[in-house]
């Protein structure tokens, strides 16, 4: 299961997640079955990952699936992304837009068997979503998949009126979707919706997001900031160490009712963010 290849590279300290070092997330086992799921339709032999970030989902590919990949991300983190290409040498780093690089697919005729939109599809301005969608059909193999997520605008409501509205946040939300919005979008070029789900139901995004966040990024803080001298973090590293097993079960515990809802009571009208694998019509 991808989740458990998740959690060897966290705990091997490969991965890079913004969070505490001392405990994985544990929630993201659902989320990781529904891109798992995805995966087994997928031919193994390029993905590509838009909008990379910190390159964890890249990682988790080219480690255990794919014969090669490419990420693309507008503004990589060069120390994070230096570290990870020198351990993986059959991905490749892409700095810039899909529209930026695609004379490049078209020019060595590079084709991908899957194709990662994860939280990228909402930043995309409307002006270019024609283009966008245009282009993956471009450069993706006949047998292909799109794995997409994206904000549920049911439950969260318009980009508008989002604290991560581009007009209020840099590189931010232009749009959020229904998924009968993303059916019809899709389909007027040429994709269909093979299955949906919905991931982040209200138990997730209410109570143990708000208290994991908190949590595990208050204890990174102390463990690595800068800003405390080395001593206070060595000593609060030795203090707090009997109390992270406590918490951490109580997260792994807290975890798993999570998963358990997210497979049970999961909708459109209550969780936060769409699921879709996409194909070609054939």
């Amino acid at each position: 299961m991808l989740y458990k290849k998740y959690k060897n590279l966290f705990n091997n300290r490969i991965l890079s997640t913004g969070f505490s070092p001392r405990f994985p997330d544990y929630a993201e086992k659902y989320k990781f079955s529904l891109l798992d799921h995805a995966l087994s339709y997928a031919p193994k032999n390029c993905f590509l990952d838009i909008g990379a970030g910190s390159g964890r989902l890249s990682v988790l590919l080219i480690s255990n699936y794919f014969t090669k990949g490419i990420a693309l991300e507008v503004v990589p983190d060069k120390s994070i992304w230096n570290y990870i290409l020198h351990q993986h040498k059959r991905l490749i780093l892409m700095p810039g837009l899909l529209q930026e690089m695609l004379p490049i697919f078209i020019k060595d005729n590079i084709k991908v068997d899957f194709i990662i939109l994860s939280e990228l599809f909402e930043h995309i301005p409307l002006k270019d979503i024609d283009t966008f969608i245009i282009n993956l059909k471009q450069i993706l193999s006949d047998n292909g998949i799109i794995y997409l997520t994206t904000p549920n605008s049911i439950v969260q409501g318009s980009a508008e009126k989002s604290s991560r509205w581009y007009e209020k946040q840099p590189y931010g939300h232009h749009k959020h979707y229904n998924l009968k919005e993303l059916e019809s979008l899709f389909s007027n070029y040429g994709f269909k919706i093979d299955w949906y789900s919905f991931e982040s139901g209200y138990i997730k995004r209410t109570i143990y997001n708000k208290l994991f966040y908190r949590i595990s990024r208050l204890d990174i803080k102390l463990l690595e900031s800068k800003k405390l001298p080395l001593i206070i973090r060595k000593i609060y590293k030795a203090v707090s160490y009997p109390i992270i097993l406590p918490i951490k079960l109580f997260f792994l515990i807290l975890a798993q009712l999570v998963y358990w809802c997210e497979q049970k009571f999961n909708s459109e009208n209550n969780s936060e963010t769409i699921v879709l694998q996409i194909s070609k019509k054939q």
